[in-house]
């Protein structure tokens, strides 16, 4: 059973999100890093996602929350 606790997308159970700020920074030709800052409900996060290129385009290959990165948190550790 998967150690999930909420929306990885969110870093919560439920939302109330107006409004949101994204920032991208490239790592390397194939690497970029996104950071998207909003409310939810009067709570503010922070999620930072790893994101690669591929054939097919851009993908997400990690989510990073306050409590750690969705990897780590699926695997239990």
């Amino acid at each position: 059973m998967p150690n999930l606790d909420g929306d990885p997308f969110v870093d919560a159970q439920d939302w109330d999100i107006k409004s949101f700020d994204i920032s991208v920074q490239d790592k390397a030709p194939d690497k970029a890093t996104g950071t998207v800052r909003f409310d939810n409900d009067g709570d503010r996060k922070t999620i930072t996602l790893d994101l690669v290129k591929t054939a097919d385009g851009w993908h997400i290959d990690e989510i990073t929350t306050a409590d750690g990165t969705l990897r780590k948190i699926l695997s239990g550790k």
